[in-house]
């Protein structure tokens, strides 16, 4: 049931891929069945507008849209990535065909798989990952009106072995992330959206930093329309515009963040959407630098413009948020920016916030 890129799919193990000049609109990768998995682990659909995929090359794009903000010409992805998915695989180092005639991809190339195969065959493990020296960039690209389960806009995936993920001078508008389909809830068949990723901007790095500059995010959206059944659990619904998480030092710089919403309903959660819901304008997880922002009029139930969660990064490394503008973001637990840093030095200087409002539920 699997649909990877609704316009353009592309897959290579050893190659690069490029992709300029291009415009994706009104594309859809759709799954034929929603499986009862999609409540914890999420579907198989992919990239919309398009799907790149590789395991040893880099990825760039440049110059290029993924929707153009109509209802026709967005590009819809049931799970992850309505306008775009990019993805450059775990770069391991061993000789990769010769595997391959005996290995399933679900294992060759998965790390939790290599993970299991390393503790149960000692003899012969698979080597680690070998940094290579490529990178995903994007850049001058713009995405409007995409819609998926995750990641309405863009997801990308830098995995080990690379050097991470560099996102300039681009635009996410108008994205919605949230899928729906129907299942049973006490008896009753009723209809469920739920989305547990950014509506902008899904950025995953796992080795070499994360960049996100000089780029808007407006008017996109992250939405819970009705909880999924009582006896299914869910990730949480995070990030309004932006979603990183990563293992290795992240900074975002001289971005926009402004009208970007994370909605949940009474019923969500227990009714306690404010324990789970958070980052309307940004959610990030890492070493992060947040420096010469704009955060204005985000609204979420945890952290309304920006959340920053330290947890996962070594001891004494360093949150800095410096020289923002962060201002009339509302939550209900945190109106402006909540950092948590368990182990993290934290500098915060040279803001401006002002009029952001945090109203506690009772």
């Amino acid at each position: 049931y699997r649909a990877a890129g609704g316009g353009l799919s592309v897959s290579t193990f050893g190659g690069s891929i490029t992709l300029k000049g291009s415009t994706f609109l009104g594309n859809r990768a759709e799954d034929l069945e929603i499986p009862a998995s999609r409540y914890t682990s999420g579907g198989s659909s992919t990239g919309g507008g398009a799907s790149l995929i590789t395991f040893f090359g880099g990825i760039t794009i440049e110059d290029s849209i993924f929707g153009d903000g109509t209802e026709a010409g967005s590009n819809v992805a049931d799970d992850g990535g309505g306008g775009l998915y990019a993805m450059m695989g775990p770069a391991l180092e061993w000789d990769w065909q010769k595997e391959a005639l005996y290995k399933p991809p679900s294992e060759l190339f998965d790390p939790l798989a290599i993970e299991r195969s390393n503790q149960t065959n000692e003899a012969e493990p698979f080597p680690p990952a070998k940094a290579i020296g490529n990178k995903l960039i994007v850049k001058n690209s713009h995405f409007n009106g995409n819609v998926a389960g995750y990641g309405g806009g863009a997801v990308l995936v830098g995995h080990y072995g690379h050097q991470g993920v560099e996102l300039s001078d681009s635009s996410f508008k108008n994205n919605v992330a949230g899928y729906q389909w129907q299942a049973e809830d006490q008896g009753e068949l009723v209809d469920i959206q739920h989305s547990n990723g950014a509506a902008g901007l899904e950025l995953v790095v796992k080795s070499g930093e994360a960049l996100v500059t000089n780029s808007v995010f407006e008017y996109n959206i992250t939405k819970e329309l009705r909880s999924p059944p009582r006896n299914r659990t869910v990730q949480p619904t995070e990030g309004g515009a932006l979603r990183i998480t990563s293992e290795q030092p992240v900074t975002v710089s001289n971005n926009r963040f402004a009208y970007n919403e994370v909605v949940c309903p009474d019923d969500m959660f227990f009714g306690r959407c404010e324990w789970y819901a958070s980052g309307g304008g940004a959610l990030i997880r890492g070493i992060a630098t947040f420096t010469e922002n704009e955060v204005v009029h985000n609204s979420a139930p945890i952290s309304g413009g920006v959340h920053i969660i330290g947890a996962g990064t070594p001891p004494g490394s360093k949150i800095s948020v410096t020289r923002n503008r962060i201002q009339y973001n509302e939550g209900i637990t945190g109106g402006g920016i909540t950092i948590i840093a368990p182990h993290q030095d934290t500098e915060i200087s040279g803001n401006y916030i002002a009029d952001n409002t945090s109203s506690q539920a009772q």
